[in-house]
């Protein structure tokens, strides 16, 4: 499964033309909520109308992307790759031959 990477560097301009720069090290779950309000050019009780409609109109929704679901092919051809499962599955069969 791939990640996604977040920018280096990225700049955020609010709608009253503010602009801050944050880099992939900000982590606002560490931050107490009035520096997360702060940097987010955000008001205590959330973002004004205008302002949500100028986000919503310059990075869209706040939505996640939908993948594609994984087929039980490739499911179990994942967890075939697993050498700890190949290694089972080999004593599994030895042990079915031999009859032990």
């Amino acid at each position: 499964m791939r990640t996604q990477c977040l920018p280096a560097e990225a700049t955020f301009v609010s709608g009253r033309g503010s602009t801050q720069r944050f880099t992939a090290l900000d982590t606002y779950r560490a931050l107490d909520p009035e520096t997360v309000a702060t940097r987010l050019a955000a008001g205590a009780n959330g973002l004004s109308q205008a302002e949500a409609k100028i986000r919503l109109a310059s990075f869209g929704p706040n939505q996640l992307q939908a993948r594609p679901a994984y087929s039980r092919l490739r499911v179990m051809g994942a967890q075939l790759r697993n050498p700890l499962l190949l290694i089972l599955v080999f004593a599994a069969v030895a042990s079915a031959i031999t009859g032990e």
